[in-house]
C-alpha cells in the first residue's frame, strides 16, 4: 500500500478507530516481506501513521500480531509514528482502554522529512498517546526503529520509546522492547539504542528510552 499527497490517518488496518474492541488480529504475515506494509508519503500536515491503526480513542486490543513494515518519507509535518498506533488521541479523561497481548515485528523507517517546529514521536507500539488512562499488559516490541530525517527542531521534544513515544495517564506491565533504536539527523545528536538499560540522549529536548521515550504525567512502568 503507497499513499501519496495528501493528510490522513494511516493504518493498513484502520485509519481511524473509535470505540470498538479489536482480538485475535493479524497484520501481515511471517516471513511474508510483501504482505501488511504500509508507505506514507508527502504529508502537508500532522498525522497519526502506523502499520496498523493510524489513529483511536477508546479502543480494547486484546491479542494482535503485527509483521508489516512502516516507511514515513518525504514530509514536511510532524509526525507521530507506531508499529501499532500512530495516535492516542484526547478524551475526556473517564475511560481506561486495556491493550494487551500486542507483538509487533514490524521495522519503522522514517527518511527525507524536514519538520520546522512541533514534537515529533516514535514508538515501537504506539507513538503518541494523550487523555485517557491507558493500560498496555504484555506487550513486546521487535521492530527496529529507524530515523534517518533533517527534523529542524525548535524548543519542542523529540521524542522516541522501544514501546511507546511520549506518554499521559498510561500503565505499562510485562511490556518489552527487543528492536533497536537508531537514529541520525536531529541537530546536535546520534545515538544508537543498544539495550532498554542504557540511558539515551545527547541532545536538548531529545528524549528517548527503550520503554518509553517521555511519560509527563501519571505514568506506572512494571517490568
Amino acid at each position: 500500500k503507497s499513499i501519496t499527497n495528501v493528510q490522513p490517518a494511516v493504518g493498513a488496518v484502520a485509519g481511524l478507530a473509535h470505540f470498538v474492541t479489536l482480538t485475535n488480529i493479524t497484520n501481515g504475515k511471517e516471513g511474508d516481506t510483501t504482505c501488511g506494509n504500509v508507505t506514507f508519503e508527502q504529508a502537508q500536515s500532522c498525522v497519526g501513521a502506523a502499520a496498523v491503526i493510524g489513529a483511536c480513542k477508546n479502543i480494547t486490543i486484546d491479542t494482535l500480531t503485527n509483521y508489516g513494515t512502516f516507511s514515513y518519507k518525504n514530509a514536511i509535518s510532524y509526525p507521530y509514528v507506531g508499529g501499532i498506533i500512530g495516535t492516542w488521541w484526547d478524551n475526556d479523561g473517564t475511560v481506561t482502554s486495556d491493550l494487551s497481548n500486542i507483538t509487533n515485528y514490524g521495522d519503522i523507517l522514517v527518511s527525507k522529512c524536514t519538520h520546522k517546529a512541533g514534537a515529533p514521536f516514535f514508538g515501537g507500539i504506539i507513538g503518541r498517546h494523550a487523555g485517557d488512562a491507558v493500560k498496555l499488559t504484555n506487550c513486546t516490541n521487535h521492530g527496529d526503529i529507524t530515523i534517518l530525517a533533517d527534523f529542524a527542531l525548535t524548543a519542542e521534544n523529540f521524542c522516541i520509546g522501544g514501546i511507546i513515544g511520549v506518554a499521559a495517564n498510561v500503565e505499562l506491565n510485562n511490556c518489552d522492547n527487543n528492536g533497536a533504536i537508531t537514529q541520525n539527523g536531529v541537530v546536535n545528536s546520534a545515538y544508537t539504542y543498544v539495550s532498554k538499560e542504557q540511558t539515551l540522549a545527547t541532545a536538548t529536548n531529545l528524549f528517548a528510552g527503550g520503554i518509553a521515550g517521555y511519560i509527563n504525567t501519571a505514568g506506572k512502568i512494571t517490568l
